[in-house]
């Protein structure tokens, strides 16, 4: 049923409002098929019409819904597939399925926060290689050839700024192609990595923020845990299911380990000991919820108390990351301004 795939990808936001109009659509009196119809007809956009009509024509023939979402459309995770599977057998679908709109809109807003976090540094990065670049190859050669009018000796970092300044004038259009080049082959390459649902090891975001990354999975991972077991499904393959939709790949080696401990020692403890950044106060508070049997109240509450902690962390790294982009700036300023002025001071000292 592969070939019969829509070839399109569907937002965060309209897969959350999908899920929410399909919940009120369970939650009510009226037929799934009857409530696909209406979504369909009352639907603009012509995607999402293809979508519904994909998915009722699937629903028509006594296929499941969650069978029916996988057959036409790569939309949603392996976990959500099986989230929507158990909701069916349960009769809880409109709960998994609002479960699972709150699920995303949260994944939603941490991503958000996340590339958010980096938006500033990235800018002001950005806004002083555009002013050094103007610099450089506008101002430096006509003050290089004035100094040497003048007869005044120029050091070698002059000199070497002005032959960049040069460089840069006599080639600027194959230097602003090139970047440009760059920049579309580094957004593709990107919408590639994020449409395979896998992480970029090449990206400056990656590369800073490697450890909150992880932490954000993990935050992600304890929410979908929760919601896999709130379900009804058991812990191994709870743990099944997150393994094969994971991306990261620390993580994902991590639940790897776990599935591997709980298969040896029935035990969710010393399953959940292999991930690293569960500190010790969240494994206890999981011991005593696993004695008490509130597993799922438990890792709501670390999913929120990690929530707060990565706050911490990307403030701590903003913190870091301003000053560091601030000292540059500065000493790329002074070192252009320093090897400029040097010339002119001869030069007045000179006629003293």
């Amino acid at each position: 049923m592969g070939d019969r795939k829509l070839n399109f990808t569907l937002s965060d936001d309209k897969k959350v409002i999908f899920l929410r109009q399909l919940a009120l659509i369970y939650d009510s009196d009226i037929l799934s098929t009857d409530g696909l119809e209406l979504l369909k007809n009352s639907e603009k956009d012509q995607n999402l019409q293809k979508f519904y009509a994909k998915l009722l024509d699937e629903m028509i023939m006594g296929i499941s819904l969650s069978v029916a979402i996988e057959n036409v459309c790569d939309f949603f995770k392996y976990y959500e597939i099986k989230l929507i599977e158990l909701g069916e057998r349960s009769g809880n679908i409109a709960k998994v399925l609002n479960d699972m709109a709150n699920g995303i809109e949260k994944e939603s807003l941490l991503k958000e926060k996340l590339s958010s976090s980096f938006r500033y540094p990235i800018i002001l990065a950005s806004l002083t290689i555009i002013i050094l670049f103007i610099i450089i190859s506008v101002i430096v050669p006509v003050y290089h050839d004035l100094v040497v009018s003048s007869g005044a000796k120029i050091g070698w970092f002059m000199s070497a700024l002005n032959s960049l300044g040069v460089f840069i004038k006599s080639n600027l259009i194959a230097i602003l192609i090139t970047i440009a080049i760059i920049i579309v082959a580094s957004i593709a390459y990107n919408k590639l990595k994020a449409n395979k649902n896998s992480e970029n090891k090449y990206s400056i975001k990656y590369l800073i923020s490697k450890k909150i990354r992880l932490k954000a999975s993990s935050i992600v991972f304890t929410r979908n845990l929760a919601m896999l077991l709130e379900s009804g499904i058991d812990y191994m393959d709870a743990f099944a299911i997150l393994e094969e939709a994971e991306s990261n790949q620390k993580l994902k080696a991590e639940i790897t380990e776990a599935k591997n401990e709980l298969a040896e020692t029935a035990s969710l403890n010393q399953a959940m000991k292999k991930f690293t950044l569960f500190p010790d106060v969240l494994h206890e508070m999981l011991r005593v919820a696993v004695n008490t049997g509130h597993v799922v109240p438990s890792l709501k509450k670390i999913e929120q108390t990690m929530l707060i902690s990565l706050n911490k962390d990307i403030e701590k790294l903003l913190s870091m990351i301003e000053p560091i982009i601030t000292i540059i700036i500065s000493l790329l300023v002074a070192a252009v301004l320093i090897s400029g002025v040097m010339p002119v001071f001869k030069i007045l000292t000179s006629l003293v």
